[in-house]
């Protein structure tokens, strides 16, 4: 699952970062996708966070998954905690979501979702096996 979602971190890190070069010209586009970019791989970062003592770790080498074991968990509020920040944002500074900050929550929290689907299936477990 862990493989799944870092692998799909740094798949959307690449879509938005060249979004945003492709879309650079477009000044409130590019600094939404560039936020997205930044959003998307922080993920693996704020899992490793929830390790840390303050969170309830009561692992003694804290290189390790989280004894409370939600590694995932915490990441994915990162995720909702900084989305909700950007539509926020627009919803006042706006009065509407600006078609980027919509389009990108979408991406960010389908492939959330798809992870777990392709980590649990066959292949999914079959690609993790050949590449460990």
């Amino acid at each position: 699952n862990v493989f799944w979602l870092n692998a799909f971190s740094a798949l959307q890190f690449i879509g938005f970062v060249t979004a945003a070069l492709l879309l650079r010209r477009q000044g409130e586009s590019h600094k939404r996708l560039m936020l997205f970019a930044g959003i998307a791989i922080i993920l693996p970062a704020a899992a490793r966070l929830s390790r840390w003592p303050i969170f309830g770790n009561a692992a003694p080498d804290l290189s390790q998954p989280s004894s409370t074991g939600n590694d995932v968990t915490f990441a994915l509020g990162f995720l909702v905690l900084f989305t909700a920040a950007m539509v926020v944002h627009d919803l006042v500074s706006k009065r509407r979501l600006h078609r980027v900050t919509l389009i990108g929550t979408i991406v960010l929290f389908a492939m959330g979702m798809l992870a777990p689907v392709i980590a649990g299936s066959e292949a999914g477990k079959a690609i993790v096996w050949a590449l460990s």
